[in-house]
């Protein structure tokens, strides 16, 4: 009998303590049910906006709104891309930028063809591509016969993130397998010896980028993109109205990345061929290659710097695993999907929508409640300090929250795009406790008056940015009024 009885209490101190490691785990809880007792966001329309406040001491809700109601989550979307990639791909994994040749090597001669191929690396700089060939100089490479091809095979390539934002923008590049300084090329404005006119230059100098001059009155944005010749061209305003060093995004990666390879390897003393795209055949033999650093380095400056095309890489290298898994080939928003059902089957999936990594798309929708299920995660597997914005002095937020009352005790993931702002991490109270939170403000239907007009006036422009400076506005008093309160 006594067995007996000991058995059950075994078994009733075991179900307790599962359900206690449940109320805070890691990856398939609920914060809790809404306590519907959160202050209202004056300026805005209760519809307009969702929060959600969770004590990471006891795992609790304190406050809610809207919780379970989808909103644009901009680049809080990176958050979910980072919980993604961290548990597909494992956080040692890297990217290597590689190169191979065919045929044979004698007296520092490659009598056959060498190829450049790119696995997707996101941080790949020219720094970087100049280690890469100066590692052929140090093999002794003096000339190759063959031809110079670059294979960007590893991943699908696009011109642009979204095609419904800005195609000058230089945070909407393209994005492939090959990369290079985030694809983002620089025009430099150079004054000739009698300062009557000037040029531009573009740093890096790539071969396959070119512009032209507009003598007309330019209006806003000042420059436009077309491809022609099979080079990426830029009609460029003749005053001096752009700054005197201004980003542009590059849109053909894979051509922009070997052409500044082969420029690299020239001042090596390697002079190759044209670049032409190709895949490295079956008898092809590795000659060198270039590491990224771990995903759990990647991580951190991705989400402090709000980088968009690592984002966009990592869904793309998370969603090929899952392929992989899986045995059949998935979109990234059918990978996100099932990844998000798998991993947080307690939490209430409707209006879960993931179009792109990034966040630079307003197809996106989270809702409070997914996005504070993604902050507990992420809580258990890095301290959110060490990988989001501080305010008044990081990354997106160093502007932001910079009063004394509030600088340096908050952590968060911010996101802005026209008519939808979002803000998502933790902070640190007055009493000293930690609090997870997620603020979502959208106003969707001028977000999609906007998105049904190709072409915008700057009065629209204007107001949509009036919009979002209310918006971060009140975004900081809420959080400002939390600390205090809290």
């Amino acid at each position: 009998i006594m067995k007996k009885i000991q058995s059950k209490l075994h078994i009733i101190l075991s179900a307790f303590i599962a359900l206690s490691i449940l109320c805070c785990s890691t990856d398939s809880d609920s914060p809790g049910s809404p306590v519907n007792m959160g202050p209202a966001l004056p300026g805005f329309i209760p519809s307009d906006y969702g929060y959600a406040v969770y004590n990471l001491e006891n795992c609790r809700l304190v406050m809610d709104h809207n919780i379970y109601l989808p909103f644009i989550p901009a680049s809080v979307t990176k958050l979910v891309t980072a919980v993604f990639a961290m548990e597909t791909l494992g956080c040692d994994f890297t990217f290597s930028t590689e190169i191979f040749y065919t045929g044979k090597i004698s007296e520092g001669v490659i009598t056959g063809d060498i190829y450049l191929k790119g696995n997707g690396d996101p941080e790949l700089s020219v720094p970087e591509l100049a280690t890469l060939a100066r590692k052929l100089a140090h093999k002794g490479i003096k000339k190759v016969d063959g031809n110079f091809y670059y294979d960007e095979s590893a991943f699908h390539r696009q011109d642009m993130i979204d095609r419904n934002m800005a195609d000058y923008a230089p945070y909407n590049s393209g994005v492939g397998a090959l990369n290079l300084n985030r694809n983002t090329v620089h025009i430099i404005r150079r004054t000739s010896k009698n300062n009557n006119s000037f040029i531009y230059q573009f740093l890096p100098p790539a071969e396959t980028i070119t512009s032209e001059l507009n003598n007309s009155d330019v209006p806003f944005p000042f420059v436009s993109y077309s491809y022609k010749n099979r080079k990426e061209t830029w009609l460029l305003p003749s005053k001096k109205i752009l700054a005197p060093r201004h980003p542009l995004p590059v849109k053909q990666s894979g051509s922009y990345t070997a052409s500044v390879f082969k420029l690299l390897c020239s001042i090596y003393g390697l002079k190759l061929n044209d670049p032409v795209r190709g895949e490295i055949p079956a008898n092809s033999k590795k000659l060198s290659s270039q590491e990224s650093r771990r995903l759990d380095q990647i991580i951190p400056s991705m989400l402090i710097t709000s980088d968009n095309l690592a984002a966009e890489i990592l869904g793309r290298a998370s969603c090929k695993k899952c392929a992989v898994n899986t045995e059949r080939n998935m979109t990234f928003p059918a990978a996100a999907d099932l990844f998000f059902r798998k991993k947080f089957p307690s939490i209430t999936h409707g209006g879960f929508i993931l179009a792109n990594a990034s966040g630079l798309s307003t197809q996106n929708r989270l809702t409070p409640e997914q996005v504070v299920a993604v902050l507990i995660y992420l809580s258990r597997k890095y301290p959110l300090e060490e990988i989001l914005p501080m305010s008044g002095e990081t990354g997106t937020l160093k502007y932001r929250l910079d009063s004394p009352d509030t600088a340096y005790r908050v952590y968060a993931k911010t996101g802005s795009l026209s008519y939808s702002s979002a803000l998502a991490g933790l902070f640190y109270g007055a009493s000293g406790k930690k609090y997870l939170f997620v603020l979502f403000i959208d106003n969707k239907q001028s977000r999609a008056f906007l998105d049904r007009r190709k072409s915008h006036e700057k009065s629209e422009l204007d107001s949509a940015a009036k919009w979002s400076r209310q918006a971060s506005d009140a975004a900081d008093q809420f959080i400002s009024n939390l600390i205090r309160t809290l």
